[in-house]
């Protein structure tokens, strides 16, 4: 097992990847794994494969609006939420909480796409880049990386921002041409890349970001989303929550490993219009992204050597020039 890292909440709505409206477990009829009696709130997109079983969980309730879930930080509604992990965690660095970080569940599921270059093409300085949320992590290594890295040399004038990486592929679906190069996220990226086929035009990969992070020597992957436990019903219920840790590290790791077990497991939830309601994506996403070993979702596997929860997080600050989070603020 892995041992278990103040921006707007808006930063991290699309952070996460993948947005669908949101839903309850009531709105289909197929079983999943019973309820293991462990209140859990999430957005929907790449976070949910850690609870690929669990959809017909009444206790689970999955939401399109990241942005409502700084306020459940601060409340008690709710055993255990996940929440991008960076963001979370200046949630909790503002008190009047009583959640703290337990596990990571994703890393990074970013990428650099043109639909007018090829990975190798020189920079030639007058380019322009269109990414999301500016202080968001997405951007921050892009930057970091592209100036640092790829000796890049742009003006930030030259770098638009939207709010949300699904903002980034309506511009790049609608007018593919329209910038030189777009950074994007899993499993927006493939959705892009199917819409711009249909209309026979190229997408591609100029840089795997989380690659060109670890080569760079920066850490093995980009925090994203991370599970925090409400620290009261810890208390309470150690043996419960410990238990719904422990499977939830199960799930991830067969998500990496055996991405068909949760296709299965989604298509007995519903259909594809159901899944992608609850869960944020269609099955045969899962398909294309997590089979072969691509883990292109971003789960960080039980195998992953990420140090400490604590530790992880302060490698991406300490890499980007950011503040250390304390201690205090995890639960393992």
């Amino acid at each position: 097992m892995n041992k278990p890292i103040a921006a707007a909440a808006l930063l991290a709505a699309c952070f996460l990847a993948s947005c669908s409206p949101e839903t309850s477990s009531e709105e289909s009829s197929a079983s999943s794994e019973e309820s293991e009696g462990i209140s859990l709130l999430t957005p929907s997109g790449a976070p949910t494969l850690a609870f690929y079983d669990m959809g017909s969980d009444e206790n689970w309730v999955s939401t399109s609006d990241a942005t409502s879930i700084p306020p459940s930080l601060k409340a008690n509604e709710y055993d255990a939420i996940v929440f991008d992990g960076l963001n979370g965690l200046n949630v909790l660095k503002q008190g009047a909480t009583n959640y703290k970080l337990a596990h990571w569940i994703t890393g990074g599921n970013f990428y650099v796409v043109s639909t007018t270059h090829a990975a190798g093409d020189a920079f030639e300085g007058d380019e322009t880049i269109l990414s999301f949320n500016q202080t968001g992590t997405a951007s921050v290594a892009f930057n970091k990386l592209s100036r640092e890295e790829w000796d890049w040399d742009y003006e930030d004038s030259q770098v638009t921002y939207l709010d949300g990486v699904q903002k980034v592929m309506q511009t790049l679906v609608q007018n593919p041409g329209s910038y030189d190069y777009y950074v994007i996220a899993e499993p927006v990226l493939t959705n892009a890349k199917n819409q711009l086929k249909a209309k026979d035009v190229t997408l591609n990969t100029i840089y795997n970001i989380q690659t060109e992070w670890k080569d760079a020597g920066l850490g093995e992957t980009i925090p994203a989303a991370g599970l925090f436990f409400n620290v009261n019903s810890y208390a309470e219920k150690k043996d419960e929550m410990d238990a719904f840790l422990e499977r939830t590290i199960e799930r991830i790791d067969t998500a990496i490993e055996e991405p068909e077990t949760v296709v299965a497991a989604l298509n007995e939830y519903g259909d594809a219009t159901a899944v992608q309601a609850r869960f944020g994506y269609q099955p045969n996403l899962v398909t294309a992204l997590q089979g072969n070993g691509q883990d292109r979702f971003g789960l960080i596997s039980s195998e992953t050597d990420i140090g400490t929860n604590l530790e992880f997080a302060n490698a991406y600050q300490t890499a980007v020039g950011g503040a250390a989070y304390d201690a205090s603020l995890f639960l393992f």
